[in-house]
This record gives structure tokens, sequence and C-alpha cells, in this order.
């Protein structure tokens, strides 16, 4: 087993993008350290680091960042949260698996990113759609094999009480007071939920750990098969799952509270979970959501035309036909927004998500 040492380059992520297929380091790798609650940290792959710590027990904290190339805090924050584990400077209270999604495409543009490569492949060249689908045993792309490679890490988490968060950015986020009008300017930072057993306990999970950062949580149906980390970490292993999406692609400082959810991971890593003074956000569901079946698919203004900017998550629209794909028409009922719009995602994917206000005594209101 290879060996790194303490003072060797730990900007795990850099090194992983040099080998997104795993063929130029010896796996797996043990990670020197310096933290004293670590049992033993290895590299199982590129860019997917287990640590056993000493007081983990059946517990297993799974973090991911990267999932689209192009979404840099959950990098960053991997980045710091390893650098920090390593030189022992965080406690480490749990087990944990820390992973960085599409290597290949956090490595393209010269490391700048793209949100995934080989479109042509279709809907499974998103890693984020890879997911709930069984393994690839004939892959045919990048992100079908990284898929893979994910999975396999994970099957750790089996007998395991597992938390697992996704860091994404979106590039649609809106401020606060554009969704709710008693809200300031900053950003409406929001989490995407998968209730494996029941809503009030999901609901509950984020509110006592995760509501100083939350503006919005949106509840997912899971009657439906997801094909997202999340959803797959919550239907296979019964996790507690979330996908956090923060501010704008691209942008790392305080607006996108890239350092403040660095500071709730890092106060989870040590044990440490519970906020002291937990705090109201609003709460959504999904309704159902509108899919891209053709090159005629585009978005709506309130005259009927084609827009080329697509609607921002959670914004009041002013008109109710928001959508057309050839001859379907896509309409919101009163009180309904959009999420993810995006009218160039490959056919066969979804282009937005309807969601609609969510009535719930265990949230209180903001």
């Amino acid at each position: 087993m290879t060996r790194w040492h303490i003072d060797d380059p730990q900007n795990l992520s850099a090194r992983a993008m040099r080998d997104p297929e795993g063929t130029k380091e010896r796996y797996p790798s043990t990670l020197e350290h310096r933290n004293p609650d670590i049992l033993r940290m290895t590299l199982r792959g590129p860019g997917i680091i287990e640590v056993e710590s000493r007081h983990g027990d059946d517990d297993l904290f799974v973090i991911t960042g990267g999932i689209h190339g192009d979404e840099k805090a959950g990098i960053v924050i991997l980045d710091r949260l390893v650098h920090n584990i390593l030189n022992g400077s965080i406690p480490v209270r749990r087990n944990l698996l820390l992973m960085y999604g599409n290597l290949a495409a956090m490595a393209a543009n010269d490391g700048r990113g793209v949100r995934c490569i080989e479109p042509e492949v279709g809907v499974t060249a998103n890693l984020n759609r890879c997911f709930n689908r069984g393994l690839f045993n004939e892959a045919r792309c990048y992100a079908e094999r990284r898929a893979n490679n994910l999975m396999h890490a994970a099957h750790i988490a089996s007998g395991c009480r597992v938390e697992a968060i996704d860091i994404h950015q979106s590039f649609a986020v809106p401020v606060l007071s554009t969704v709710r009008p008693t809200g300031d300017r900053t950003e409406y930072t929001y989490a995407m939920l998968y209730p494996h057993t029941n809503v009030d306990e999901t609901l509950k999970w984020i509110f006592e750990h995760y509501s100083d950062i939350v503006a919005g949580a949106v509840l997912n149906d899971m009657r439906v098969t997801h094909t997202t980390w999340a959803g797959y970490m919550a239907a296979e292993y019964h996790a507690h799952a979330a996908t956090f999406e923060q501010g704008t692609i691209g942008h790392l400082d305080h607006v996108t509270f890239t350092p403040q959810l660095y500071e709730n991971l890092a106060r989870a890593v040590g044990g440490n979970t519970l906020l002291a003074e937990p705090e109201g956000f609003d709460v959504w569901q999904c309704i159902k959501p509108i899919v891209r079946n053709s090159d005629e698919f585009s978005f709506l203004d309130e005259n009927g035309a084609p827009v080329t900017n697509a609607p921002l998550d959670f914004v009041p629209l002013r008109c109710s036909i928001v959508a057309r794909d050839g001859e379907t028409l896509y309409a919101l009922e009163p009180g309904q927004r959009l999420l993810f719009a995006n009218a160039a995602v490959p056919l066969g994917d979804r282009a937005a998500q309807i969601i609609a206000p969510f009535e719930t005594s265990v949230v209180p209101r903001p």
C-alpha cells in the first residue's frame, strides 16, 4: 500500500483531477496525518477518502462535492476539510467518506470545469443522473465509470447510520427578498431533501442541524426513483440525505455562504451537530418535473414568446404557461414555482421541477 506523507501536497482535488481514471497512482494509499482522533485515513481511489475515527462506531458521514465539474464550492470545502482533518485542527468524532465527483469535468477548461463532458451520450453524461440504475457493466462514458467508483466506495455504508450531504451550486439562485417579501438581499440557499422514512423526521434533521444556512428546503417524492447521488444514498442506505444548493456557479465569496457551510460541516465532523438556536425556513414540495423531449423545447414569457434566460429558482412568474415542448404546454397552478430551469439539458433530462409550498408544524415560519 502506498503511503502519502503528511508533508506531501494535500490539495487532493488537484491530484485527483490529474488521475481521473485511477491509472497513475496506486490505490488504496494510506494518508499520514497528525489527528489523534483518526485510526486510519485511506485514499480508496482518485478523490475518494475514507476516514476511520476512533470514536465513530456505526456512524458514517458522507460529503461530496464537484458532482458537476463547474460547481466549485463543494470542491473548495472538501479541500479545506481534508487539509484540516489531516493536520489535526478539526476533531473527528465520526467515520467519514469524502468524495470528489466528476473529476474529468472538474479538470476541463484548464481547471475551471464544465457541468459535464460527453453530452452526446445523453442523460447519463450527467453524473447526477447515473444513480439508482445499478452498476454500469458496459459504461459508455466517464460519468458512468465514475458513478461505479462512487457506488463501490459507498458500500462501507451498509449497516451504518448514514448522513449524506452533496454540495452543489446553482446558476439561478435568487436573493431572499425576491422569494420572501420580508427577506434581505442574501442569496436563497436551499436544500433538496430525500425523506427516506417520513417527512417530519427529515425536516426535524435539517431544522436542528442546518437551519442557520438554509433559507428553504424542498421535499422530494420518494415514491419516485431518484437518479441523483443524494437520492441514491437515501434509497440504498436509508441515509439522512440532502443536496445543498449554494449561490452562483464559480463564486466562492461570503455571498454564496461557502465559508458558513464549511463551518457547519467541520462542526458536524467533530460530532457537534445540534444548533444552539435553530431558525425557521420556507418548506416546499416537488409536484412534477418538466422533461425536455424535443429540440423544440423552450421556456416562455408572459406573452407566450420563447425566452433566452430560464426563470430563476423559486421566483413568482407573471404567466401560468411557462414552457412549450412541441405541442405540449406546461402550466403552473397558483402558488407554484420552478426549480432548476434549464432548456439546454440533454433530451430526456429534467428541464425544470415544479414545486409548491408545503405546510408543516415541524419547522416554524421564518
